[in-house]
């Protein structure tokens, strides 16, 4: 068996009483992203996804060359999502325009299940709810409707597997399943093998020689099930074209954290460096007269000798693999801002248990009791009934109604006036523009990126984003004869000014430009 929570000398929260906390998070979330936040669409991939979907349920396989691009020629479409894709267009078919509420309840879930680890590991409730507080405000950055939410859902299932598991079995059957579904919906699918290396290296440092063969065939399991998939050993190819590609260099969210400017990473980082220090402090301080034994027994077990001495200087035993965790992934985090949620989210446990050691945070008397309270879990559930059919039936009215994000409008103007229409388009409107064509009008470029379009296409687009050398000559040669951009672009503002193109729609987000003499 797992312990639930290393000895710290106080009995870890009860079951029921995280899962009702967690509950109550959850709702309030629910609450205050259905009050407060848009919910209309919010991120322009979920286009292309969808009208993938669409592709795959009407040909009945997954195609492997572009339908909807002028740009795409021969290049092999590897389609690292289709499962997904399928996922949201079924969706459609049923839910309509409900599809949109599944990121909120993806992101309930997400809370929900990460409260209740942090208790679980032996946090305080007043320290998780501290600790959640920066993860709210950022995770609806996160919650669009695209294959990156099964990856924030899967390595947050997988750390609960393996943290709380309640067996040294359960890795081998659960995440070869969670393995196989993950492979075929996001190439995020690799970040489970960090996830299950620090486990490795937590069972190696405790001796815990029996977890440790039980992680390694999971391991290998896991490492076989990335082959279950249409793509094959494509996959790799694929993420290598996704991950050392030229888009990311004008992709907004793969761009490294600005510390200090970024505000809820920078909090979060403060915060992840003052509980580290409080729980180290803690685990320390009793044990400072182990310190040389610890050394010596780090370098008989590195020798090949007994790890007694490591095993009776570790006392109370950390969570190693915890503290791996937040180190890894905020080193990942510091490469690109789209993984600063996955580093919240696998260390908020260990940063609330940190910030337990703060006396003003110790959980009040009783208060396990109260939470665990038929009462209390009724409660719970009621709150989180309540929130869901609030997010579903609210009406628009309580909404805010933000300003207009994507072109929507003009992209049904374009297929409405402009059938056939080869489009030069702004990036983040190609997966719009596709899902509304369905390829009556061509786009330039969109967020298949590297998966889907050869190099120099995007290496030009690159050019025509930067407005470098040669920008104005890319329309012309690729032979575009629609340029779709933001108003106030100055690659707009430049061509509304040349003979030979005329602005043809103006909306309240982008610029219709059509080139004279291809009017419909």
């Amino acid at each position: 068996m797992l312990p639930l929570m290393e000895e710290t000398g106080k009995k870890t929260i009860h079951g029921a009483s995280a899962l009702a906390l967690g509950l109550y998070v959850a709702a309030f979330f629910l609450v205050f992203h259905t009050l407060f936040l848009d919910l209309t669409r919010a991120d322009g991939d979920t286009g292309w996804h969808l009208a993938a979907g669409r592709l795959i349920l009407e040909q009945h396989n997954i195609p492997i060359q572009d339908p909807w691009s002028f740009t795409a020629e021969d290049t092999v479409w590897l389609n690292l999502s289709w499962a997904f894709d399928v996922f949201l267009a079924a969706g459609e078919r049923l839910m309509g325009q409900g599809l949109f509420l599944l990121p909120q309840i993806a992101g309930a879930a997400l809370l929900t299940l990460v409260v209740v680890c942090a208790l679980r590991l032996g946090a305080s409730p007043p320290a998780t709810l501290l600790a959640v507080l920066p993860l709210m405000l950022y995770l609806p950055q996160s919650l669009t409707l695209r294959p990156q939410l099964i990856t924030l859902l899967s390595a947050v299932a997988a750390y609960a597997c393996l943290r709380f598991g309640r067996s040294w079995r359960w890795p081998v059957f659960f995440l070869p399943t969670l393995t196989l579904i993950w492979v075929n919906t996001h190439g995020g699918v690799l970040l489970l093998f960090p996830i299950l290396g620090a486990f490795a290296a937590e069972a190696i440092l405790m001796a815990q020689w029996r977890r440790l063969g039980w992680l390694t065939f999971a391991c290998a399991i896991c490492l076989l099930m990335l082959y279950a998939n249409p793509l094959g050993g494509n996959l790799f190819e694929a993420m290598n074209r996704t991950m050392a590609g030229a888009s990311r260099g004008f992709i907004d969210e793969w761009q490294p954290v600005a510390w200090g400017e970024d505000a809820v990473p920078t909090l979060w980082l403060t915060i992840s460096a003052l509980s580290g220090a409080l729980l180290l402090h803690k685990l320390l301080t009793p044990y400072s007269n182990t310190i040389p034994r610890l050394g010596h027994g780090i370098a008989q077990l590195l020798g090949g000798g007994a790890p007694e001495a490591w095993i009776s200087a570790k006392h109370p035993r950390p969570h190693l693999a915890d503290g791996l965790l937040l180190i890894l992934f905020f080193l990942l985090a510091t490469t690109a801002l789209r993984h600063v949620t996955l580093w919240m989210l696998l260390s908020l446990p260990l940063v609330a248990r940190g910030l337990t050691q703060l006396r003003a945070l110790a959980s009040a008397p009783g208060l396990e009791r109260d939470l665990t309270s038929p009462r209390a879990l009724r409660g719970a559930w009621a709150a989180m009934l309540l929130a869901a059919l609030l997010a579903a039936f609210a009406p628009v009215s309580w909404k805010r109604q933000a300003a207009p994000a994507w072109p929507e409008e003009e992209a049904g103007w374009i297929v409405a006036n402009l059938p056939g229409a080869l489009v030069f388009n702004h990036y983040n409107y190609g997966g719009l523009l596709i899902e509304r064509s369905m390829g009556t009008a061509k786009v330039f470029v969109d967020g298949r990126a590297e998966t889907a379009y050869p190099g120099n296409v995007l290496l030009d687009y690159r050019r025509f984003h930067f407005m470098e050398e040669g920008w104005q000559d890319l329309p012309k040669r690729y032979g575009a004869n629609v340029i779709l951009f933001p108003l106030n672009a100055p690659q707009t503002e430049w061509f509304r000014k040349q003979p030979g193109w005329r602005e043809a729609h103006t909306g309240n987000v982008a610029a219709v430009l059509v080139r004279e003499g291809d009017e419909r």
